[in-house]
């Protein structure tokens, strides 16, 4: 009745999609070899402060003690949540920061496999997928930057998953289910909010996100549901969980409580307490002193 070759031509489909599957994670794995090997010889952090501070806020995280990074600028905590774990099984330094790079290379790694998802969503065909997503996954902002242990190692991986789940999200024939479409809405929210908590560069994705949520949900009524859960997981995650309460402390009278972080702030005769740290992110402020200093403190709630 024409029903004999289908079974047949399905293990065919099948073969392929396992071939693809087991040459993408063949691909994923040499991408993680490559930049283990280029990170090899690093024993200790070369781009400072910011290195020294992402592996001090992890060690913070995973329980251990801080240190005296006053002057620098502050860092938001995405990151040192990701390799906070290699805190529970070592504090020696060496140690941990050779597994930080090794943990880079995992997640950065993933650009290729990412890549090759979007190529494919793009209409590429498979071996040109391939060929791209592997290019791509060599350019400096993909491979370079897995050698620190900075933001910048993971952030791209984070807005090609973002992008990947976004477009998931909206195209109703890349979800296979309602069900599969408010997963996705909630995956995008969950990254655009983690893209900010790594770094302020994720202000913009979730303010484009935003947008483009309240045009869907003006041009989409049957979409609204989605969109709302994407604001109910987003918004949230605007709050800064860095540093979330601010004292003010003089040390001669006032030692700040254990567990407090403390950060000396100066500026000079006749500069506003603002210009005294231009770049203040999100989540705490500086107030006008007469002082030539004050103490900053937060700590978690």
């Amino acid at each position: 009745m024409g029903c004999g070759p289908r079974p047949a031509g399905l293990r065919e489909r099948a073969s392929e999609f396992l071939a693809w599957v087991l040459l993408l994670a063949a691909g994923w794995l040499v991408q993680a070899g490559l930049r283990a090997w280029f990170s090899r010889m690093q024993g200790m952090p070369l781009a400072n402060p910011d290195e020294t501070a992402y592996l001090i806020a992890a060690r913070v995280l995973a329980g251990g003690p801080g240190a005296d990074l006053s002057g620098s600028t502050l860092y938001q905590g995405g990151y040192p949540l990701l390799i906070t774990p290699v805190y529970w099984f070592t504090s020696n330094p060496g140690t941990v920061y050779h597994a930080v790079m090794i943990v880079n290379a995992a997640v950065s790694a993933t650009v290729l496999p990412l890549g090759y998802l979007i190529c494919r969503r793009l209409g590429l065909g498979r071996p040109a997928a391939y060929g791209v997503a592997t290019v791509a996954a060599l350019v400096p902002a993909a491979f370079f930057y897995s050698q620190y242990a900075m933001t910048d190692a993971v952030f791209p991986v984070v807005t090609l998953a973002w992008l990947l789940v976004t477009h998931s999200w909206l195209n109703p024939s890349a979800a296979a289910s309602p069900r599969g479409r408010y997963a996705a809405a909630a995956g995008s929210a969950l990254l655009s909010g983690y893209a900010y908590m790594i770094h302020s560069r994720g202000l913009v994705m979730l303010a484009g996100y935003a947008a483009v949520g309240a045009f869907i949900a003006w041009r989409r009524p049957a979409a609204r549901f989605s969109v709302a859960l994407a604001g109910l997981i987003a918004v949230p995650q605007l709050y800064e969980i860095t540093w979330t309460e601010l004292q003010f402390f003089n040390p001669a009278s006032q030692p700040p409580p254990a567990g407090v972080t403390v950060v000396e702030v100066p500026w000079r005769a006749g500069q506003t307490a603002q210009e005294s740290w231009p770049n203040a992110p999100a989540g705490w402020r500086i107030v006008a002193s007469d002082q030539s200093y004050e103490w900053v403190a937060w700590r978690a709630p």
